[in-house]
């Protein structure tokens, strides 16, 4: 039970508890490939980092965790950081990781059941009871809605009933079954209209969207690669933190298929800064690939040629209900098929673009546009099949995604 639901375990006692903190440290320092998965507020204000890992932790993934760390607490970015796994390190474990890291008292490897404590939350919890991870889901999703929604009023939120997740959403009139394509933001707003929700959703008309499309180069061959075991980690957290990047930039989430995500720009709502929004965000999914990927790669022999390519396209979708019992929100049209046509014809680790949104984020910001350094291209009807016409794109590549990345301050969701 603790190896499969650890990272959402983690994820919702924070949230529950309030001690989670913007994850705008989330990156790699030089040449370390590791990220934390969160970053928490302890006793004392102390900025902890927490790295979750389900399977074996080796000397080599020690040595990259110790350079993250050193670097990270010379950039002052974080005071303390945990290692957390299901159970505690084994004695000849934990001295090998006292070595590496010269005995330091800030850094600590745990199970998970002594996270609470140390973290300073004065309830016994029982980690390993379902029922408290219902509780602590609950009371995530309720503290996340009250985030977005100052008028709710509520008890401490580790005893509401469990129930209390589904009641807030029944509430706010929203089907429960959006939560996994809205951020608890777009949601509360959702909620707010007038018109109603079912209206609002637009459900049966066609929109100008900015369509996104990424997906891992071989990604079939590293699955064939690796252990299952580590590809679930892998996968399991690559899904969390794209859904999260794409709620941080007001994205919608229209579903994972298989390494890929597919999501929308300007909806239920169109804004000036959707297609800046959507290259923000693919700036941000490029960077979790390379994170995700090269710790990956770096526990086996096998040469790999890997990374992550995206494909912005605005044009007309048409918005669809696929729920048989609920509302599931997808889309069909243009803006999806041309996306997929850049993604295919991208660059690895770079975002190819169509000419409207390369033209959006010229406009919202000037200076951003300048470090992508994007070079034009043009999709002949071959490379850009279902299209009437030959297709300007432009490609920001790898250096560009980089210099993008240095340049802005990455936002996750709540």
């Amino acid at each position: 039970m603790l190896e499969s639901n650890l990272d959402a375990l983690v994820e919702n006692l924070l949230a529950a508890y309030g001690l989670d903190l913007p994850t705008a440290t989330l990156r790699r320092f030089g040449k370390s490939t590791f990220r934390p998965d969160f970053i928490a507020r302890a006793p004392g204000g102390l900025r902890t980092a927490i790295g979750v890992r389900k399977g074996a932790v080796d000397a080599k993934a020690l040595y990259v965790l110790y350079g993250w760390y050193d670097e990270a607490v010379t950039r002052k970015t974080i005071d303390r950081l945990l290692l957390v796994t299901p159970h505690p390190p084994s004695a000849d474990d934990l001295k090998r990781f006292e070595t590496t890291f010269e005995a330091d008292e800030n850094v600590q490897w745990i199970g998970v059941e002594q996270l609470p404590a140390i973290l300073g939350i004065p309830d016994e919890l029982d980690l390993a009871s379902p029922e408290t991870l219902d509780r602590l889901k609950t009371a995530s999703l309720t503290r996340k809605a009250r985030t977005y929604s100052p008028d709710v009023i509520g008890v401490r939120v580790v005893d509401e009933p469990r129930t209390a997740a589904a009641n807030r959403l029944a509430e706010l009139r929203v089907p429960k079954s959006l939560a996994r394509q809205l951020s608890m933001k777009a949601l509360i707003e959702l909620a707010r209209k007038a018109e109603g929700v079912e209206k609002a959703l637009r459900f049966g008309e066609e929109i100008r969207v900015y369509g996104f499309l990424s997906d891992i180069k071989s990604f079939s061959t590293l699955v064939r690669v690796g252990a299952p075991s580590a590809v679930q980690e892998m996968m399991s957290t690559y899904y969390r933190r794209a859904r999260e990047i794409i709620w941080a930039h007001d994205g919608v989430l229209d579903k994972f298929i298989g390494d890929a995500v597919l999501a929308i720009w300007g909806y239920p709502e169109d804004t000036e800064r959707d297609g800046f929004n959507a290259v923000r965000a693919a700036v941000d999914i490029v960077d979790l690939g390379r994170s995700l990927l090269d710790e990956f790669q770096s526990r086996h022999n096998e040469v790999i040629e890997s990374g992550t390519r995206v494909g912005i396209a605005s044009d007309e979708v048409l918005v669809l209900n696929i729920g048989s019992d609920q509302a599931e929100i997808s889309f069909v049209g243009n803006a999806i098929n041309l996306a997929a046509r850049l993604e295919a014809a991208c660059a690895v680790d770079g975002i190819l673009i169509d000419n409207r949104t390369h033209a959006s984020l010229a406009n919202i910001d000037p200076d951003l546009h300048r470090l992508a350094t994007a070079s034009q291209r043009v999709l002949d009807q071959q490379h850009a099949k279902g299209q009437l016409t030959s297709i300007r794109a432009w490609q920001i590549n790898a250096d560009g995604v980089q210099r993008m990345l240095q340049a802005k301050t990455p936002v996750t969701a709540k």
